[in-house]
């Protein structure tokens, strides 16, 4: 996986590869499903492998609370003060020179790693009795993480260990589709801008990720953002790539609870025996 991380697909070709390793472990076979972002967000992909699936149940995807009537009424009214603040928050906001990305802009280059396999039933466990969500959690690991890479990677130029990163969230209102005539493979969802603590302790970080996730929740902010970018990709080609481009410069982390099947898919009437997504940053 890392190292088809690195290997560009090319705009000469199709966007897409399919590639199949009969024999990856203990006899059984893989097949990796390698696309461009270009092609969906991560709900058209799920629905993709879903209908290709011997079952299609769009109660097993998952999707966004519905916004009720009065809620949409409202946001509707302040789309415009929205967007203007998601506008200003994001131009007036820092790039975090640190020694991740070494004070340097995007190269495209693209290193893959992956953690040691984390047990979901236990990590649930935890947070249960912690009162946290798994998203809170992981958060918290991922700031703990960051906090040992910066301490093992001092740089004088950055000041020592930086306070926060920023951390992209992506964000969609897209439901899951009915049926089979309703998918759409599109792309439907901006990437809001988070502070991610860096702390040293799993107890002191939790709580704040706690906080940030409820703000994020609660916020209208993801909603101006979302309106913002609608705006300007109906503008001319430049500006919306100017957006792009800031954004992901600003950005050291992505943060991305891929929507996927809360059951595992069926191929010759037979169920998967695991599931796996990787979403590549931009570099």
């Amino acid at each position: 996986m890392c190292k088809q991380n690195t290997i560009r697909l090319g705009c000469e070709n199709v966007q897409y590869r399919l590639l199949l390793i009969p024999n990856f472990k203990d006899g059984k076979g893989v097949v990796i499903l390698k696309t461009h972002h270009c092609l969906s967000d991560g709900l058209g992909f799920s629905t993709l492998f879903m209908c290709l699936s011997g079952e299609f149940d769009p109660k097993q995807l998952p999707g966004v609370k519905p916004i009720s009537f009065v809620q949409n009424i409202i946001i509707t009214l302040l789309t415009p003060l929205l967007v203007i603040r998601a506008t200003v928050e994001l131009l007036i906001s820092f790039r975090t020179p640190n020694s991740i990305n070494d004070d340097k802009r995007i190269t495209g280059i693209k290193k893959g790693a992956f953690t040691e396999d984390l047990i979901l039933d236990d990590m649930k466990a935890y947070c249960k009795s912690k009162n946290v969500t798994v998203n809170d959690y992981l958060c918290s690991v991922l700031s703990n993480t960051l906090y040992q890479y910066f301490d093992n990677h001092k740089k004088e130029k950055f000041g020592g260990i930086p306070d926060y990163v920023n951390m992209g969230m992506p964000y969609s209102l897209r439901q899951p589709p009915k049926s089979i005539k309703d998918v759409k493979l599109v792309n439907d969802f901006i990437t809001v801008p988070i502070e991610l603590k860096i702390r040293k302790e799993l107890d002191e970080s939790l709580p704040i990720m706690k906080k940030v996730f409820f703000d994020l929740r609660t916020s209208l902010k993801p909603f101006g953002f979302l309106s913002a970018f609608k705006v300007l990709v109906n503008l001319p080609y430049v500006l919306p790539k100017y957006g792009v481009d800031l954004i992901s410069e600003k950005n050291h982390i992505l943060f991305t609870n891929l929507n996927a099947s809360k059951t595992l898919y069926m191929f010759d009437g037979k169920k998967m025996l695991g599931q796996f997504y990787y979403c590549a940053g931009i570099g």
